[in-house]
């Protein structure tokens, strides 16, 4: 085996492992994503009976009102954060796809010495190596603020009784 053949088989070795370990990476972090958009949404109707069912003989004020209000609207735009992030990690996962393509690309047709195949592909312009988590973090806080909201409330209402 020369040098070249050695050369290009431990690159697809070492791409191989580190999309490996990348694609567990992802998916635990899909994983809490969509985990806190199914806690939002299941929380959603589940604070809004507090109101709706009168004979719980709750006695709610304007100022319970406002809070649960309050709390409903973070959950709701921690619900709409979490779509946001979704739709950031699936622009920059074709975006990443696109790239490696063209990666592939470049090396499978160029005939020529695999050094300079190197040299071109190093010209190319280097991958974002992660998507943006802003929204991520607005999730997460829109989501505990919401709780917390909503039980600061629960607790009002029943301390009051």
């Amino acid at each position: 085996m020369d040098k070249e053949d050695r050369n290009f088989k431990e690159k697809l070795k070492l791409g191989s492992d580190a999309l490996f370990w990348n694609r567990l990476a992802n998916d635990s972090y899909f994983q809490f994503r969509n985990q806190l958009i199914i806690l939002a949404t299941i929380l959603l109707p589940l604070t809004a009976s507090v109101v709706a069912i009168p004979k719980a003989n709750l006695e709610i004020q304007l100022i319970d009102k406002i809070l649960l209000i309050l709390g409903w609207i973070c959950l709701g735009a921690s619900i709409v954060f979490g779509l946001i992030q979704h739709w950031i990690d699936t622009v920059f996962f074709v975006e990443l796809s696109a790239d490696s393509s063209l990666r592939e690309h470049i090396r499978k047709n160029l005939k020529v010495n695999i050094d300079i195949v190197d040299r071109v592909i190093d010209l190319l312009p280097t991958t974002k190596s992660k998507s943006a988590h802003w929204a991520l973090i607005f999730q997460v806080l829109f989501l505990f603020g919401g709780i917390l909201v909503i039980m600061s409330s629960a607790v009002v209402i029943l301390l009051r009784k």
